[in-house]
């Protein structure tokens, strides 16, 4: 029989211990993405009810239509608390989802590039009788496709997570002048309706 060195199992232990918790981690992201999705879409269905609802849909018909007055009506607290909390709930979550794949790549990846050539190194070496044998040096350190697309979508609910914040935020993404400035071009609409139809009758 071929005699073989003892193979430490404990030298792998810090690096299975990273790959669990990348591993959670992408779970945890996951689970958090699709709350994320979950509660925009009933903040969406509550803003809608409420757009369904509202006095001004009633009064001004055509401003109420547009996505711009929905969006500064929130701000400037004409829709309920309840809807503008899903959606600061909703970017909390999508952060919280972009927060978590990029904390395994970073955590997994310092782990590996530290320590994986050393041990596949050791690993060979001591296997197969010294056999084979290749330098730490030699061997070379590249991420996954799925490493890439784990990141790339952190990257894409951290924009979303922003993205949402921002329109809490006074003149970023809203501007109010140009609600405004609609409001009073069809209330000069009305006006000037009302006044041709008086001078008809007339």
């Amino acid at each position: 029989a071929r005699r073989r060195r003892d193979w430490d199992v404990e030298a792998f232990q810090p690096l299975a211990s990273a790959g669990e918790f990348a591993q959670s981690c992408c779970c945890l992201g996951l689970l958090l993405l699709m709350s994320a999705c979950f509660s925009q879409a009933v903040g969406c269905c509550v803003l809608w009810r409420y757009w369904k609802a509202s006095s001004l849909s009633a009064e001004h018909p055509a401003v109420a239509a547009s996505p711009g007055a929905l969006v500064a009506g929130v701000r400037h607290r004409r829709i309920p608390l309840g809807p503008r909390l899903v959606k600061r709930v909703s970017a909390l979550l999508y952060l919280g989802s972009a927060i978590a794949p990029l904390t395994a790549a970073t955590c997994y990846t310092a782990a590996s590039h530290h320590r994986l050539k050393l041990l596949v190194s050791e690993f060979l070496f001591a296997t197969t009788d010294g056999a084979v044998t290749v330098w730490p040096e030699d061997l070379d350190f590249r991420l996954a496709g799925g490493s890439f697309l784990a990141v790339a979508s952190g990257l894409v609910s951290l924009l979303g997570g922003l993205v949402l914040l921002c329109t809490e935020l006074d003149g970023i993404l809203v501007r109010p002048n140009r609600v405004i400035q609609i409001t009073d071009h069809s209330k000069q609409q009305q006006n000037n309706n009302k006044t041709t139809s008086e001078l008809e009758h007339a």
